[in-house]
């Protein structure tokens, strides 16, 4: 005799923001770049997890999940790692989280010559935990753009940036220059670095430009 499966199907809804602790904005990211762990506790200290990522604009939304006490823990982000918190889903429920980002990254200034653009950008930190490793420009088509979304043509480049004291980093205007870009073409890109943590080693990004090549 086949059992039958008579549980409801999970249909509570957990969303919220990731904010930045020094700007009380939303964490600037990419799609994925962080994740949720969630673990139900109404059953087992120890449950088996669940996971979701994050969206571009800094929040995250699953309404897909069974009603329940469940640990929340926000992880795998370019940030100073926070704790769990524990809550009670049923219905929807709000959760947001602020973070300390090991960087912040300032594009100062776009030069356009024909098919290519330089790119000027500021790198800082207010936690300076680690040593800043490397920076890049990353180009897109559309305004998906960053490490995992990017044309592999116009990102062969970066900074290597392991030489160079934080501070002096911090200090100097940095410079890059995409070339090839196609005419009459629009264009998305922004600026990213990332520190030698030891769990993620992740970017932390600018703000997302738009530019047209004549």
């Amino acid at each position: 005799m086949t059992d039958i499966d008579d549980f409801d199907s999970p249909k509570e809804t957990l969303k919220g923001t990731v904010y930045d602790k020094f700007t009380g904005k939303p964490m600037m990211t990419e799609t994925g770049h962080m994740r949720i762990k969630l673990e139900e506790l109404s059953w087992s200290d120890t449950p088996t997890p669940q996971y979701f990522g994050n969206k571009q604009d800094g929040t995250y939304f699953n309404s897909m999940i069974f009603k329940g006490h469940y640990r929340v823990t926000l992880e795998n982000g370019p940030f100073v790692p926070i704790d769990p918190v524990e809550i009670d889903i049923k219905g929807t429920v709000t959760q947001d989280f602020t973070v300390e980002p090991y960087l912040h990254l300032e594009i100062t200034d776009i030069i356009q010559n024909g098919t290519s653009a330089t790119v000027k950008f500021k790198i800082s930190s207010e936690v300076d935990m680690y040593q800043v490793t490397d920076a890049k420009v990353f180009v897109n088509n559309t305004s998906f753009v960053g490490n995992g979304a990017y044309i592999s043509d116009y990102g062969r480049n970066e900074l290597d940036l392991k030489g160079m004291t934080n501070a002096t980093i911090y200090a100097t205007e940095h410079s890059m220059t995409i070339d090839g870009l196609k005419s009459g073409r629009k264009f998305y890109l922004r600026a990213g670095a990332r520190v030698a943590d030891p769990i993620v080693k992740g970017y932390n990004y600018s703000e997302i430009k738009e530019i047209t090549i004549p």
